[in-house]
């Protein structure tokens, strides 16, 4: 990616944290049906706290996030970051939370797939 693509992706994405934030997730709360929330966890360099926009659904209570980075060949930079934390923190329209970070295992993935290869042609059909 060059310089101007990444200062580009990280204006835009701070504009869409913005938006979300201000509106309470009003706008910026969906994208193609899916639903977003705020997540925000520290480099795993440097400690600074980074925030993005990421889809989730629910699972039993819990808020799971797929560090797909739209199906590219390497993880996205907040999942490398999530991959090293403790603790997050997620903000779902006015709700914010400190969470746990829970990597899935292998079999968690294999359990879950289903459920998420049944749920997410729904949502992107709405």
């Amino acid at each position: 990616m060059t310089d101007v693509q990444t200062i580009v992706f990280r204006t835009a994405g701070a504009m869409n944290v913005r938006l979300y934030r201000s509106s309470k997730g009003r706008l910026m709360g969906k994208a193609r049906g899916l639903p977003l929330l705020l997540l925000t966890v520290n480099g795993r360099r440097t400690g600074t706290p980074h925030t993005t926009l990421v889809s989730y659904i629910m699972d039993d209570g819990r808020y799971v996030v797929c560090g797909s980075g739209g199906g590219s060949k390497q993880d996205p930079q907040w999942f490398r970051n999530l991959r090293r934390a403790e603790r997050a923190v997620v903000e779902v329209g006015s709700l914010r939370m400190d969470v746990t970070v829970a990597i899935a295992g292998v079999m968690a993935l294999l359990i879950a797939f289903p459920d998420i290869s049944l749920w997410l042609p729904r949502q992107l059909a709405r």
